[in-house]
């Protein structure tokens, strides 16, 4: 939810001019603190002129307002024949920044609201915030895009000057970013979630790690594209049932369903739960078994896993060194032998668009998955493999880019959420 102040909302403001300063000043103080009030780039030149020339004993005010706004981009079409081009230039830029955002343009200029079905007065603006307010969006994606408008469309339009638009330096820095973020040596970036499965398990076939016909334990409680991802490959999922607790994999009920063709475990850490336990490492080491990890609804998400201070442990006895146990919390995508990260637009890192990626700490592995999908090319128009074109492209890279430094604080408002609802839900089940 963005609002726009128009040039006389704002001189009106600092002036003490308007008739209803009370509704300005109260308005301004909440769409402030909300983080809601923005101001078009078109408008800052014209006026920092004016108060500088017509009322300079509030320029230090103006200026702290101004820092406190959100700066929403001109943008460059401008089509100099609109209707309302011609009746005030000025009034049609803004017009033309409000349209990216789908913001309102708070304003007393009669011209300006009839002629606009962006531009809203201070009244109506209480009166649409209270209504506003009221409803509960079940995706609001395009708020949570609006958080980080500004540096999206940085990214953005880095991307479009740079003339460069696949494997390319945006998606270097998120690979980079992604792999030191979730503690792996590699992250690889693909077209979308299912090709990141599809494209591990690929890779262990041209390895020889896997062959046609072997088998990979898998949730039966999972998403299609766990199981497509399998099957694509000729592989065969060997279903498994989930724990009535969390719905994950129940990791008791895997060992009774491995075979000789058992070559994997694929797990799938559902609604940001965890699916790891050091009884489910045990069972993979015990038959020579890889982990997948489908974590597409999981980012940012920890495994604890109990460790001792080695550094001590020649100094101490066993039972001291038993008291300095230390906890680790490794992050999902890193716990595996591999991972598969999707970023549709509905996750919490999502794109805009379809986009995913594969993690590992396997180089082998993770220069067979890069080559795969490249068409099974290592190096242009050498093609070494039966590969697939499935690469992340800049303009999703940039934004996921963006998006990942804010994943731990919008992880945590997603947690808080949740954890009043768990609680609410479990005081009606009292009831």
């Amino acid at each position: 939810m963005i609002f726009i102040l128009d040039n006389n909302f704002i001189l009106d403001l600092i002036s003490r001019r308007a008739l209803n300063y009370g509704v300005q000043l109260n308005l301004t103080y909440l769409l402030l603190s909300k983080g809601y009030a923005a101001i078009s780039s078109s408008q800052l030149h014209n006026l920092r002129y004016v108060v500088k020339k017509s009322y300079p004993q509030y320029e230090n005010e103006y200026l702290e307002i101004e820092a406190r706004l959100k700066i929403i981009k001109t943008p460059s079409y401008v089509d100099l024949n609109h209707k309302l081009a011609n009746l005030d230039i000025e009034d049609y830029l803004i017009e033309l920044s409000a349209k990216i955002v789908n913001a309102k343009i708070i304003t007393s200029d009669k011209q300006f609201l009839k002629n606009s079905e962006f531009a809203i007065t201070p009244i109506d603006t209480f009166l649409y915030l209270f209504k506003e307010e009221k409803k509960v969006e079940f995706l609001p994606l395009k708020k949570i895009n609006d958080k980080h408008v500004v540096d999206i469309e940085q990214a953005i339009d880095r991307v479009l000057t740079s003339g460069w638009y696949l494997l390319g330096n945006e998606v270097k820095n998120f690979e980079a970013h992604l792999a030191d973020y979730v503690g792996v040596k590699h992250a690889i970036g693909v077209a979308n979630g299912l090709d990141a499965l599809r494209l591990i398990l690929k890779a262990y076939i041209e390895m020889g790690i896997m062959a046609e016909g072997d088998e990979v334990i898998v949730p039966a409680n999972t998403y299609i594209a766990s199981i497509l991802a399998i099957s694509d490959n000729r592989l065969t999922p060997v279903l498994v049932e989930p724990d009535i607790n969390t719905y994950n994999l129940d990791i008791s009920l895997i060992e009774k369903h491995i075979t000789a063709r058992t070559k994997a475990i694929m797990v799938v850490h559902l609604y940001g739960q965890v699916c790891w336990s050091e009884e489910l490492e045990a069972l993979a080491k015990k038959y020579k078994l890889k982990i997948i990890e489908d974590n597409a609804q999981a980012i940012g998400a920890v495994f604890s896993r109990q460790t001792t201070d080695n550094r001590q442990q020649n100094q101490i006895s066993e039972s001291a060194t038993q008291s300095h146990a230390l906890t680790t919390a490794i992050k999902t995508g890193a716990l595996g032998d591999a991972a598969g990260f999707s970023f549709y637009p509905g996750k919490n890192l999502g794109a805009l668009g379809d986009a995913g990626a594969v993690t590992t700490n396997d180089d082998a592995l993770a220069t067979m998955v890069r080559a795969l999908g490249n068409y099974g090319s290592k190096q242009k128009y050498v093609n070494e493999y039966q590969g697939l074109n499935s690469r992340l492209d800049e303009l999703q890279a940039a934004l996921l880019d963006v998006k990942l430094r804010y994943i731990d604080a919008d992880n945590q408002i997603i947690l808080k959420t949740t954890t009043s609802f768990s609680l609410l839900l479990s005081v009606v089940r009292r009831l």
